[in-house]
């Protein structure tokens, strides 16, 4: 204490795998190789609204917004190298193939974030621009842009 503040140092935090996963609102997943959930953070109950110990077993395309998906899901991973991010099915997903100690496919994992705000948000937009569409052609009304810089 060189200078006198009788404050200490601040300790650097340490957490593991449950403090981490306690940080987080997306939920992190893993499934075996026929796609059953093996693990899914305490943050799924916000998602799904299922704790991680109801989803331990269940097939992960029990909640996807198409069920025979899986499939699809897992050709676009394969098609990208193993990794995928963005994909979306109810929530947007960022994940990859993982593999045992023998070098074997044995399932998928990643994070999930919902995305149900923008979506909504989005679909809001969509709507909103076509009525403005409808109203101006009714009214033979219109817009355009135009660029002063570049003509």
């Amino acid at each position: 204490e060189a200078d006198g503040n009788s404050e200490a140092a601040p300790q650097p935090l340490e957490l593991d795998n449950d403090g981490f996963f306690a940080l987080t609102s997306d939920t992190c997943y893993r499934t075996d190789a026929e796609g059953r959930i093996v693990f899914a953070s305490p943050s799924a109950k916000n998602l799904f609204g299922y704790t991680d110990q109801d989803l331990l077993g269940r097939p992960l395309s029990d909640f996807y917004a198409d069920p025979v998906g899986r499939a699809e899901f897992l050709r676009q991973i394969k098609d990208n190298g193993g990794r995928l991010s963005g994909y979306e099915v109810w929530v947007s997903t960022s994940s990859h193939f993982w593999f045992d100690e023998n070098g074997e496919f044995a399932g998928v994992e990643g994070i999930a974030r919902d995305v149900t705000r923008r979506r909504e948000a989005d679909e809001a937009l969509k709507e909103s621009e076509a009525r403005l569409v409808e109203v101006q052609c009714i009214a033979k009304l219109g817009y355009w842009d135009r660029d002063l810089i570049t003509n």
